[in-house]
Parts: C-alpha cells; sequence; structure tokens
C-alpha cells in the first residue's frame, strides 16, 4: 500500500462540524481542529475557518509553506463548506505547487465509523438528506488497510430505498440530523441501525495520505460534489434569464 510522505493538510467542511487535520508525517497522529460553522452577520460572525486553521498550524508547528500535499472533501455537503474548503485547497495547492487529492464525503464518513467502531472492515450506508423527501444514499465499503470505497451512490425516495436495501441492506446506515421520517421508517423495518455522521481526523489524514499517493488530482480539477444543483445556483441562474 502507497502512503504519501511529508506534511499534509487535509479538510472536511462539508457538513455543520468541520474537521481539519494536519501530520507531518506518514504513521504521525494528526493534530485536529473540529468546530462549526459560524452564521449570521459582521465581524463576530465571520466564518470560522482561517481562524481554526491559523490555530491548526500554531498547535502543529508546520506551517503552510511547509506542506507537501493537501487534501479535500469534495461532498455532497454544504454549498459555503464545500467551496470554501476546496477554494483553500486549490490555493494552496497552486501556490505551494504541491499536490492536491480529493475525497467523497461518504468515504471519509465510513472509514471514521469504521475507525470508531475498532472495526478492520465494514460495508456502510450513507444517507444525506436532499430535497423533497429523498436523500442522496452512498453504499461503502472499508477494507482493513482503512481503504474506503464508494461503490454505488444515486439520490433515492422511500421505495427506491426499500427496493435498494431488499436483498442486502448495510448493518449500518450514516445519516444526517434532516433524514426524512419515511427513509427512517424503511430502516428500521429493514433492521438497520442508524447512526450520526462524524468525521475522525485520524481517518481524513489516512484517506488523504492514500488519495494523493495513489490518485493525485489537478487542483483546478476538484469541484463540489452535489446530488442535485443547489439552489443558489439555480436561483442565480434565473436572474440571469430575467435580466
Amino acid at each position: 500500500m502507497s502512503v504519501f510522505v511529508g506534511p499534509v493538510l487535509s479538510i472536511d467542511c462539508s457538513q455543520r462540524r468541520s474537521v481539519l487535520a494536519l501530520s507531518r508525517a506518514a504513521g504521525e497522529a494528526p493534530f485536529v481542529r473540529a468546530f462549526a460553522a459560524v452564521g449570521g452577520s459582521g465581524d463576530a460572525a465571520r466564518e470560522a475557518f482561517w481562524d481554526e486553521l491559523r490555530a491548526l498550524e500554531a498547535e502543529s508547528g508546520v506551517t503552510a509553506r511547509e506542506l507537501r500535499g493537501i487534501a479535500v472533501a469534495l461532498g455532497p455537503g454544504g454549498f459555503t463548506g464545500l467551496r470554501v474548503a476546496i477554494a483553500c485547497a486549490k490555493g494552496v495547492a497552486y501556490a505551494l505547487g504541491v499536490p492536491a487529492a480529493g475525497l467523497r464525503s461518504s468515504e471519509v464518513f465510513a472509514a471514521s465509523h469504521a475507525q470508531a467502531a475498532g472495526l478492520r472492515e465494514a460495508r456502510v450506508a450513507v444517507l444525506l438528506a436532499s430535497k423533497n423527501g429523498s436523500a442522496f444514499v452512498a453504499e461503502v465499503a472499508v477494507d482493513h488497510a482503512g481503504r474506503a470505497v464508494e461503490e454505488r451512490a444515486e439520490v433515492l425516495g422511500p421505495a427506491e430505498l426499500a427496493a435498494a436495501f431488499a436483498a442486502r441492506p448495510p448493518a449500518v446506515a450514516l445519516s444526517d440530523e434532516h433524514l426524512a421520517a419515511e427513509l427512517a421508517a424503511v430502516l428500521a423495518a429493514r433492521a438497520v441501525a442508524v447512526e450520526p455522521i462524524t468525521t475522525d481526523g485520524a481517518s481524513l489524514d489516512h484517506l488523504a495520505r492514500l488519495a494523493l499517493a495513489e490518485r493525485p488530482a489537478d487542483p483546478f480539477a476538484l469541484l463540489p460534489i452535489y446530488p442535485r444543483e443547489p439552489e443558489a445556483v439555480t436561483n442565480w441562474r434565473a436572474r440571469k434569464s430575467m435580466a
């Protein structure tokens, strides 16, 4: 298994609880900052991302110029959080001339669950609430080396979810707090345990190093993953068409 060496910054701002991880070398425990994005307006309510990033650098003793790679969760997730995180990853990678890598959020959540549960291998579903009572549903396999692979992902309603899990329901489903009651009922009927989505800093760092070693990307090719077009984009297109 190839693992990237050197200082690496990993970012997951796809959910309300954001996580930054910075490790000096492969095999070392990362320094981690977890925080909630701040809403509202004014200086006191500005996005906490940059303050947390500066604090992480201070704690780790690793400056931005010393980074040798950067990885970022691409989503699905919140519109603003994803764009702030991806913009940071692109800018740092371009400015320093270091490789970047994109991670699927479902894979980060699945690997984090396996780590927390002490599982060498796991097969889980990740459900992220979408519009009209549906959800983005991803099935993810985690192997003994901590590698997570999203095997299938699509937006499903209650009937489609029931059909998808009829033959082989997962043991565990990871979900955000906005999961529709109808979808939760489908999981309950198939005895699928539902647990909250979390991001573990060590798992984020491990997936980042695997991705940087095995599939580094052009920083400017990193784009947010949205199951459906974000409402902000739809509204912007509508305004332009009316101009």
